[in-house]
């Protein structure tokens, strides 16, 4: 476990430091730690930075701040979990309310609240321990070497920071998780199927490699400014009526959801998919992925947006 105090916990989280930590916390954080931590790490890194915690050392810079980062995010959720339990009894009489003459237990709507934050809060120190070891990824080779790190590398996009560059969701890494399936569903149905499995595999290497050529940084914004609007389109058909899901996006605003429908946003996304398919067809000899895919029709000519055709085509050049 990466968190054995009250008095490490309480860095993190606001809570008592008499706490009883044993009883309150403790029977949560393994399962908490191997529900979130683990995921994003990976066996081999979670168990390096074990045996430096455990051995208390000071002496790996790198792991000090990763070690932090883990803790903090780790905090959070240990919070969340151990929440509904902190003010109930058990016992053979059934459950039972903690209450004294100076405190009673806070409403329903407060804790619901105060659990909504911690929890978004949670992930967005995941995000920010990803991004730490994003920068500093020579630091980490066990990570490097993870199923983690070949999950987060598996789409165009590999962080809510990246996606809120083309549209905004405010960095929030739960967001980010709850529709990473989307968003893989949309690179495979919607992207690949319009520039090619090979292209988008060249783009994939090239981005992982962190090495884009030039003709392909030409066409990446716009795909992955369709990518955005094509996921955030589908999210709203699963959450835009569904209050329970709706509590879990605290950092998208509302107001937003509802003034845009999933057919304005898919238009966007389309305008910038053919916006990107334009800048292949003016330039195939950069594209031979795409030149020699079934995609490809040599016949084919890109239409003009001009003022006698009386009509706009989404993405025409």
């Amino acid at each position: 476990m990466l968190i054995k105090t009250i008095t490490e916990l309480v860095k993190y989280v606001r809570i008592s430091e008499v706490s009883n930590f044993d009883s309150s916390f403790k029977p949560f954080i393994e399962e908490t730690e191997q529900k979130y931590i683990l995921k994003y790490l990976g066996q081999d890194q979670l168990d390096e930075l074990q045996v430096y915690y455990d051995a208390e050392l000071t002496n790996v810079p790198a792991l000090n701040s990763l070690l932090e980062y883990a803790q903090r995010a780790l905090a959070k959720f240990v919070l969340k979990a151990a929440a509904p339990f902190l003010d109930l009894e058990i016992s053979e009489g059934g459950f039972t309310v903690n209450s004294t003459n100076t405190a009673a237990p806070a409403s329903v709507n407060r804790v619901k609240n105060l659990l909504a934050e911690t929890e978004s809060q949670g992930w967005d120190s995941l995000e920010l321990m990803l991004k730490y070891l994003e920068q500093n990824e020579d630091s980490f080779p066990l990570w490097a070497a993870s199923d983690a790190y070949t999950l987060q590398r598996s789409t165009l996009i590999q962080s809510a920071a990246e996606f809120d560059q083309y549209l905004t969701i405010k960095e929030s890494r739960l967001w980010f998780f709850q529709n990473k399936s989307l968003m893989r569903d949309v690179e495979n149905s919607e992207i690949k199927t319009k520039i090619s499995t090979d292209l988008y595999d060249t783009l994939l290497s090239e981005i992982n490699a962190g090495s884009v050529s030039t003709a392909n940084e030409a066409i990446l914004g716009n795909i992955k400014r369709a990518i955005t609007h094509f996921t955030y389109a589908r999210s709203l058909v699963l959450n835009k009526l569904d209050n329970e899901k709706l509590q879990y996006k605290p950092t998208i605003d509302l107001q937003a959801v509802l003034e845009y429908d999933k057919q304005q946003i898919e238009k966007m996304a389309e305008f910038y998919l053919n916006k990107a398919i334009n800048t292949i067809l003016d330039d195939l000899d950069s594209y031979p992925d795409y030149e020699n895919s079934d995609l490809y029709d040599e016949d084919f000519e890109s239409f003009e947006n001009e003022q006698e055709n009386g009509i706009f085509k989404a993405g025409g050049a």
